[in-house]
């Protein structure tokens, strides 16, 4: 079972499995949280099925085509844009999201701590499409009998040897990236906590010590989309919930969601979503 809290999101995993592996749809409300800048201690990978997709990763653009395999490292910044042009269906498999528990990682393989994976090249060697497949046809059960599970993580290490030959670098970490790192970490996690409330740009930058052209660069640079956009993403992707799970007007669900009103959220909503918040209500029903 797997969890989110869109900024510092918290991944949970079924006792016993250190690994949650799904596949997505483009259709899938649950894939929707993706667009937001968000971190986690895991470790992800995102094997491509099907469509185009963009990873923003510490604020670099990486290009998926299907066949691609995308490592995000442990507590990275990354969001994903899906090229809607380039979906087969709404419903076709679009992407195999495979999290592995960082605890897990520090006993098996505690080394991963002093390298980081690259996405220079992104092709799968013919061993991992096939340990691939593997958890493509697993994905999504939610309890697995302990041959599976021995199975799993099996296979698991052999994935993990396998990038370890080709993917791997040393890392390079410095004082002032950890600094930055901690600082982007910590205004996301603020906009998730403060959304509904009157935020600015200006007023962020202030309480995190930023002059307002510093905070802009840097916001960028860290995520790969402004502040205003981020602000807007996390807003709309807590305003979907509502109209999911509650029975709130839109024009209260807008407001909750901190929109200046309606209006205001019916045209950003209909930009990311392609429709309506109303009708977007009664589609999922």
């Amino acid at each position: 079972m797997k969890t989110t809290h869109s900024k510092h999101q918290i991944l949970e995993y079924n006792t016993g499995h250190p690994f949650w592996a799904g596949v997505a749809t483009y259709a899938d409300t649950d894939y929707i949280y993706v667009k937001n800048s968000h971190w986690h201690e895991d470790l992800e990978l995102a094997y491509v099925l099907d469509n185009r997709n963009y990873h923003y990763i510490n604020g670099t653009c990486v290009e998926a085509v299907p066949g691609s395999l995308v490592i995000t490292n442990c507590e990275s910044i990354h969001r994903i844009e899906v090229d809607r042009s380039s979906c087969t269906s709404p419903f076709a498999p679009a992407t195999l999201v495979l999290t592995i528990s960082r605890p897990y990682l520090d006993g098996v393989f505690p080394q991963h701590q002093e390298l980081r994976f690259t996405n220079e090249d992104l092709s799968a060697t013919a061993e991992e499409k096939r340990i691939l497949q593997e958890f493509i046809r697993y994905a999504g059960e939610g309890e697995y009998s302990l041959q599976q599970s021995l199975f799993m993580q099996g296979l698991l290490l052999q994935l993990l040897a396998s990038l370890l030959g080709h993917r791997a670098v040393k890392c390079s970490h410095s004082h002032r990236q950890d600094v930055h790192v901690k600082a982007i970490k910590d205004i996301l996690d603020y906009v998730e906590a403060h959304y509904s409330e009157p935020l600015t740009q200006a007023k962020v930058a202030e309480m995190f010590y930023f002059s307002p052209q510093n905070f802009s660069r840097f916001f960028k640079n860290c995520t790969g989309t402004t502040f205003s956009e981020h602000l807007t993403a996390v807003r709309l992707s807590q305003a979907r919930k509502e109209l999911l799970q509650t029975d709130k007007q839109v024009r209260n669900v807008a407001v909750s969601s901190g929109f200046v009103d309606d209006k205001v959220f019916i045209r950003a909503f209909k930009k990311s979503f392609g429709t309506t918040p109303l009708q977007y209500r009664k589609n999922a029903k």
